[in-house]
């Protein structure tokens, strides 16, 4: 009996270390699986933050575009006004100086 006790033992021992074998490559492989899901996950994310930026640097884009043709209009609004205020004064002068040598 003492025999076949230690056989069963025996046993039990080989069984449980095929076990915990098993169970370790099982865990290996889930965290292989694990780690390959994230760096899918990583990329994935990083694609998308690329997409985001290029979306809000093209916006940002147009929207300076947009500043910058109002700015440009309301300069050639300024200039007509300047040139106008320029006409005056010269026909004024001008109107001033045919006053003095006319008399």
């Amino acid at each position: 009996m003492p025999v076949e006790l230690i056989k069963d033992i025996k046993k039990a021992e080989e069984e449980a270390k095929r076990i915990v074998d098993e169970a370790r490559a099982k865990a290996e492989e889930i965290l292989a699986e694990a780690r390959s899901k994230a760096r899918e996950i990583a990329e994935k994310a990083e694609e998308e933050k690329k997409a985001i930026i290029q979306e809000a640097i093209e916006k940002a884009r147009k929207e300076a575009e947009k500043e910058l043709e109002k700015l440009r209009a309301k300069k050639a609004d300024e200039v007509k006004e300047l040139e106008a205020r320029a006409r005056e004064r010269i026909g004024k002068a001008v109107e001033r100086v045919l006053k003095e040598i006319i008399g």
